[in-house]
């Protein structure tokens, strides 16, 4: 069984992997739903903003995962994208 710490830590890792597809979602909502921006988009938009604030809030916790990974990054690999992996797989 898990304890209170650790499902704690678990939530956070699952919101902040959620957290991609939630700006995913924002860009193509604003390419789409948004523009051109007419007034009557205003409660669309207002909403946008609110959940792109709630994104804007975790980005330290995501800076400080991704500074974390690039402690632990092997130099030079690369991901199939064929950007640099900074990533140790264990």
């Amino acid at each position: 069984m898990q304890s209170g710490k650790e499902a704690s830590r678990n939530l956070e890792q699952v919101t902040r992997l959620a957290d991609e597809r939630r700006l995913e979602d924002l860009i193509r909502e604003a390419d789409d739903d948004l523009w051109p921006p007419y007034a009557s988009r205003v409660g669309l938009m207002d909403a946008w903003i609110t959940r792109a604030e709630a994104l804007l809030v975790r980005l330290p916790q995501h800076e400080a995962s991704l500074g974390t990974l690039r402690e632990h990054a092997i130099p030079g690999a690369v991901d199939p994208r064929g950007e640099q992996l900074r990533v140790v797989l264990e």
